[in-house]
């Protein structure tokens, strides 16, 4: 799947135009399913990512997804240690890896956070999305008083400009509107 995004969003190191996305689906010998994604910001490292996942799958072909870890260490064995423990093989085998926890989870009618542990019954969560470094001061407050009233106490963005005093005021704006209880993270 592709989303072309209405505008370009800077980061500090690339432009992000589209948003490619790559669905895993794992189907058991019960015929129960699990899905998994992965995106990329680019057409050739989404081809990558599939074509990495399409190679794994005779590994994965016949286990039982409820051996979780001895499905994942030998995919770990044969690809990411040997060709690297980041870039597209990991971003391959996350995409794969979330596909079987979901399968393994659906098969036994548990959601994963039993199958961890369920240390709490709240985890807290934050908003990344809506923050980008595209909009103006005024704009990120508005933008930050939307995820307020959405239910979010916790948010990061993105600052991606060489100018200093631009992105303090992005800032300010956005701790003002959230006021002093609220949590800002801030991505450069």
């Amino acid at each position: 799947m592709v989303a072309e995004l209405p505008q370009d969003i800077p980061s500090p190191r690339f432009r992000i135009s589209s948003v490619f996305t790559i669905l895993v689906r794992v189907t058991t010998a019960d015929g129960v399913h699990g899905i998994g994604f992965a995106y990329t910001w680019d057409a050739p490292s989404a081809r990558a990512v599939a074509e990495l996942v399409r190679g794994m799958t005779p590994y994965v072909l016949g286990e039982d997804v409820a051996r979780i870890r001895v499905i994942l260490d030998k995919l770990e064995r044969l690809y990411v240690n040997f060709l690297s423990t980041s870039g597209l093989a990991m971003v391959s085998l996350s995409a794969l890896d979330m596909a079987i926890w979901d399968a393994s989870c659906r098969a036994i009618g548990q959601p994963v956070q039993r199958l961890l542990g369920m240390a709490r019954e709240k985890v807290p969560v934050y908003a990344s999305a809506d923050l980008w470094p595209t909009l103006s001061p005024e704009e990120c407050a508005v933008a930050a008083k939307g995820l307020v009233e959405s239910g979010f106490s916790r948010m990061k963005m993105w600052v991606a400009s060489p100018d200093i005093a631009y992105e303090r005021d992005r800032v300010a704006a956005v701790r003002d509107a959230i006021g002093p209880s609220g949590t800002l993270m801030v991505d450069a």
